[in-house]
């Protein structure tokens, strides 16, 4: 299940030669939107994007777990240990051990709708 999709549909009272052509610039522009959105995700989120032809429509989707997170932003949150006593992390190359984490939150990156504008 694609954790975000955007998807591109066909009128179904088309025409079938109408039909064919419009899918054909469909799964154009959607390439087109599938590369803009690779190119703008950040990181290796990129590689998960994938433009899909599934009957008469054409939907972009990110199967990355975190897209969400990154298109939409997040709060200011707590961060705790799962599976230890105390959390690792490097600081200015130093290495850091901690109970607990306050994360100062993320800006929305819609890097999918912006790759779809851009169109």
């Amino acid at each position: 299940m694609p954790a975000a999709k955007i998807e591109i549909r066909v009128n179904p009272a088309a025409p079938a030669e109408l039909d064919k052509a419009v899918l054909e610039f469909l799964v154009k522009r959607a390439r087109r939107v599938q590369r803009n959105a690779r190119r703008m995700a950040p990181g290796r989120m990129g590689r998960k994007i994938n433009a899909v032809v599934v009957g008469k429509h054409v939907r972009i989707e990110s199967s990355h777990p975190a897209t969400m997170y990154v298109h939409n932003g997040t709060r200011p949150h707590v961060i705790r240990p799962r599976y230890r006593k105390v959390l690792k992390f490097s600081v200015k190359g130093r290495t850091v051990f901690a109970r607990v984490v306050m994360h100062p939150g993320t800006k929305p990156n819609p890097f999918l709708t912006k790759a779809l504008r851009m169109g």
